[in-house]
């Protein structure tokens, strides 16, 4: 893949949106289950309830941002194959089959670039209410497989896939990030995503396309979803889950977790290096549940008022040096705990002179001491931070380590020994605009 400008790995936290059909609810106000073989013609009633009336994507990219929040993706086709945007090959959508009556992802890219937020569009490449996308044997369900290949039939399909991704790259400006999903139903060959990603990246040079195009070369950054890694994935990363135990209808807004789960979910990603891709899931209005956005705005006041250690940072100390997460800029290092330290937070591993210890959020210095270790043979002790109980954050405290000549040199428990040097811009005014 081309080389592409460093902002995502940048960016730590992006919100998923899954606007799809199941928020509609079934006549009886509960969730509808498709059947194989009458998903199109529910998902067509249900359309026919999709209103997008109280949809304001101006209010959605300013809570967004509020929650500190840099970029976000919207499911512009799930596998269903309800589109959101309007072009001739998308004879399911918004604009054509439901009240809405419009393209819905227009005023969305606008609303994000208004408030400075980096641009993501979410695409299917299966698409169960297609008519030529049964085409391949290779199971029983009659909406993805049909009794026998008719490669007529596939390609009818693959030329509207291509169109309509073609549409994405080219009707909204420039696009930051492209999410593609699904591609577990065929093959790389049968994708064409070579091909797909070549037509991609003529139009939409500067994009980031994750992982799911089913080809090995393909994807700049990896996506683990619902479960969140005990390790870093090698390069970049993103960890996509939800507030609750599903992606989308009214079983979205059932099981939330606290905040301060979300909080921690986060900071596990962060201290590895990743992005955090959390979602919400509007209603067939438009209205994201306020019970959703309590949870949201909960995790995103923790990360703007730890906006320092968050954006731009990088994966911190390796595991087992610290009970908690941490992240570093350069030769400055942050620690974060989930927990109230029992007496004093503890450090192993760090080598270098300290040169002082704060409260992130505050700025308050804090005591701190050294213990063991044999600094004339380069073996490193205990780092114990006195941290006063009025300083508790109630989710997560992070604390601030500055070293003498901005070096901080870490032994790992691998034997290795990482040297982090400089020193980054810890002005309010650089603090204010990571925020």
């Amino acid at each position: 893949m081309p080389h592409i400008a460093p902002w995502f790995p940048d960016a730590k936290f992006g919100v998923f949106i899954h606007w799809v059909l199941k928020a509609v609810p079934g006549p009886d106000g509960g969730m509808v289950e498709w059947t194989p073989g009458k998903r199109r013609e529910q998902a067509m009633e249900q359309a026919s309830r999709f209103t997008a009336a109280d949809y304001d994507p101006r209010e959605w990219a300013r809570m967004f941002k509020s929650w500190g929040a840099k970029y976000a993706v919207l499911t512009t086709k799930h596998h269903i194959g309800f589109t959101l945007y309007d072009c001739p090959e998308a004879t399911f959508s918004a604009a054509t089959c439901s009240p809405a009556g419009r393209d819905l992802v227009a005023p969305y890219v606008e609303a994000l670039r208004a408030e400075g937020l980096k641009v993501g569009l979410y695409f299917s490449l299966p698409d169960w209410s297609h008519p030529d996308f049964p085409s391949l044997t290779g199971g029983r369900d009659p909406d993805k497989y049909g009794d026998h290949d008719d490669p007529v039939r596939w390609q009818r399909f693959l030329d509207d896939m291509f169109a309509e991704v073609r549409h994405l790259c080219t009707a909204y400006g420039k696009i930051d990030l492209l999410w593609f999903d699904g591609d577990w139903e065929r093959s790389a060959e049968q994708w064409r995503t070579l091909d797909l990603a070549a037509m991609i990246q003529e139009l939409q040079p500067h994009v980031i396309m994750n992982n799911r195009l089913r080809h090995i070369t393909l994807g700049h950054y990896g996506t683990p979803e619902s479960a969140a890694p005990l390790a870093a994935p090698q390069g970049w990363w993103e960890f996509c889950a939800t507030p609750g135990d599903n992606w989308d209808g009214i079983r979205a807004n059932q099981n939330l977790k606290p905040v301060s789960e979300l909080v921690r979910m986060f900071g596990d990603t962060l201290g590895m290096g990743g992005n955090l891709l959390l979602n919400v899931a509007p209603d067939a209005a438009g209205g994201i549940p306020e019970c959703q956005v309590e949870r949201m705005a909960g995790l995103g006041s923790w990360i703007t008022s730890h906006a320092e250690m968050v954006h731009g940072s990088e994966a911190g100390l390796p595991a087992g040096l610290f009970h908690g997460f941490s992240t570093h800029k350069g030769g400055v290092l942050y620690l974060a705990t989930y927990d109230a330290p029992r007496d004093e937070l503890v450090v192993k591993g760090l080598q270098s002179p300290v040169k002082r210890v704060t409260h992130l959020r505050t700025g308050r210095e804090l005591a701190w001491r050294r213990s063991g270790g044999r600094a004339n043979f380069g073996k490193a002790g205990w780092l114990f931070i006195r941290l006063p109980a009025d300083l508790l954050d109630d989710h997560a405290t992070a604390v601030r380590v500055e070293f003498e000549d901005d070096v901080c040199e870490v032994a790992s428990p691998q034997g290795r020994t990482l040297k982090w040097k400089g020193r980054p811009d810890l002005t309010e005014q650089a603090v204010a605009a990571a925020r």
